[in-house]
């Protein structure tokens, strides 16, 4: 599709806007994608092409741009700073897609420094037309078949679309972004909204495979080592403690190992993790209950040297609200693991006697000689105020809201609903229900409740 000469380019420019207008009509998503491209194409299109090319001709580096490699680089260029912004995982997509379209170590090398060079100069590149940036990859990739979209441009466009998810965050606002960007490079490939719409499905479905590999066991490893880095001291406490963690998620000592390995190797990795991917893959596999008992696997972590720094309160709290967790829930899950820690429950060297304890209480469940844990409350180890907190209540709500916060935290925190991740899991979840039974006797007692 060239549309290199104003009138022409007029037309697609219209003709584009007309098409997302209907496909928005029928409420289809690519509708908003179509009317961006179309008016960015417009916009293009009024620029002096004769000015443009008296330009081209002085500009010794214009020459490049009859080599389509060249001019990948420029397209994945245009989209990595799209968003105004340039981060080294984008950069490493860049780099795999130089490895598949340059075949020498040295051409890839080459390729590396020109890449480089057109990002120091990207406004020079910005102001070249696309048509005419993309009219060499449309000689070089013809298409195979009448009627059906290149395969190596679709691969083309699968690596723009890497290069805008690298940081995963999708700029869709501004029509400069990654998205509008990538939408009229489409359109100046050839590529039809049908087959853009296939290749964004199908990357779409890649994508969140991709990130679904890494398993919820592996997320821990990775949350608990962004914990123990965040104030800069790695100290034994904290190892010890992230063992235990290790033990808990762990269940044979050939996989606690491994994971101990992964673990170090984690820690000692200097690379910026990206903590928003990490949690999405939580959110994908974790409910709520589960994200709360992993919280507070993280704080124990930071109370391992009885001290929570500032710098691990920070981490914490941006973990909290990746994980969408609100203010008023982490309130609810901190004092849960505060009541937790203060009994010495995630002491590492009292792991394996309440590992015990807890068994001993089941047996006695299971015989009929345990009464409920409700009597607990009048110990008075929780205030009527924290107990509130843990139900996620207001002092003022009414006693039936409050008995609906009861019962919506006994359905998130019932043992059963934590059988896939282990018996550790079930046990602390365990613990956690007696400090939610806890603080629902204060607040009855409280309020002469029955």
């Amino acid at each position: 599709m060239d549309i290199d000469h104003k009138p022409g380019c007029s037309a697609i420019a219209i003709l584009t806007v007309l098409i997302g207008i209907l496909f928005t009509l029928l409420q289809f998503e690519l509708g908003v994608y179509f009317i961006f491209a179309g008016i960015s194409i417009l916009i293009l299109s009024f620029g002096d092409d004769d000015e443009n090319k008296d330009e081209d001709k002085k500009d010794p580096d214009h020459e490049n741009l009859s080599d389509y490699r060249f001019c990948i680089l420029v397209l994945l260029a245009r989209v990595m700073i799209a968003d105004g912004r340039q981060m080294k995982c984008e950069l490493d997509v860049v780099k795999s897609a130089i490895r598949e379209y340059y075949v020498t170590g040295k051409e890839q090398e080459a390729a590396l420094k020109q890449f480089q060079s057109i990002l120091n100069d990207i406004d020079k590149y910005k102001k070249y037309n696309l048509s005419e940036i993309c009219r060499p990859i449309n000689d070089h990739f013809k298409d195979n078949y009448f009627g059906y979209d290149n395969f190596d441009k679709s691969r083309l466009i699968e690596k723009l679309l890497e290069v805008a998810y690298a940081d995963s965050n999708f700029a869709k606002e501004g029509l400069f972004s990654e998205e509008s960007e990538i939408q009229i490079i489409v359109n100046c490939l050839g590529i039809s909204s049908y087959g853009y719409e296939k290749i964004l499905n199908f990357f779409k479905i890649k994508y969140e495979q991709e990130e679904t590999k890494m398993n919820y066991k592996d997320t821990i490893l990775h949350l608990l080592a962004e914990v123990m880095k965040a104030d800069e001291k790695q100290i034994k406490c904290e190892l010890d403690r992230v063992k235990a963690t290790i033990r808990r998620y762990y269940l044979t000592e050939e996989e606690q190992k491994n994971a101990l390995k992964q673990f170090q190797s984690i820690l000692n990795d200097k690379k910026k993790s990206y903590l928003n991917k990490i949690c999405r893959i939580v959110n994908l596999q974790f409910d709520y209950a589960a994200k709360s008992e992993l919280i507070m696997e993280l704080l124990a972590v930071a109370y391992a040297d009885d001290h929570f720094d500032t710098t691990e309160e920070s981490i914490i709290q941006e973990i909290v609200k990746n994980l969408n967790i609100t203010s008023q829930e982490y309130k609810s899950i901190y004092i849960l693991f505060m009541n937790k820690y203060k009994q010495g429950e995630y002491k590492y060297e009292n792991y394996n006697e309440y590992n015990k304890n807890w068994e001993n209480e089941n047996k006695n469940k299971n015989s009929g000689n345990s009464k409920s844990n409700s009597n607990r409350s009048r110990s008075g180890s929780i205030s009527v105020s924290e107990a509130y907190d843990i139900l996620r209540v207001d002092s003022n709500a009414s006693d039936a809201e409050i008995k609906k916060a009861y019962r919506v935290l006994a359905m998130m925190y019932h043992p059963d609903k934590f059988s896939s991740l282990g018996d550790e899991a079930v046990r602390q979840a365990t613990e956690s229900m007696k400090q939610i039974n806890q603080a629902w006797d204060v607040v009855k007692e409280a309020r002469g409740m029955r």
